[in-house]
């Protein structure tokens, strides 16, 4: 007595799955101009519409910074207390 050999399906044939539908016109339409709202809201730098997260806000001019490491300057023993750089005595 032979087992008998159960055959499986070639590999990437899905089970009843039926071919993709070509998108229609209107709809590239539609996601098209959504993408382009998308693209220029994330160059604005704003934050998506109903997104609790607001978009990171503008460095204050005021603010001095170290110059090795972009950090606000916190100085300890005439270095930058983040980095260790040092600093001039100006």
């Amino acid at each position: 007595m032979t087992k008998r050999i159960r055959q499986t399906r070639r590999p990437g044939a899905a089970a009843g799955r039926r071919p993709a539908r070509r998108p229609r016109a209107e709809d590239l339409l539609v996601r098209l101009d959504a993408l382009e709202e998308r693209v220029g809201r994330i160059e604005a730098g704003k934050a998506a519409p109903g997104d609790g997260r607001a978009a990171s806000a503008p460095r204050s001019p005021r603010v001095k910074r170290c110059p090795g490491c972009g950090l606000p300057l916190r100085r300890r023993a005439g270095r930058c207390a983040a980095c260790g750089r040092p600093l001039d005595a100006r």
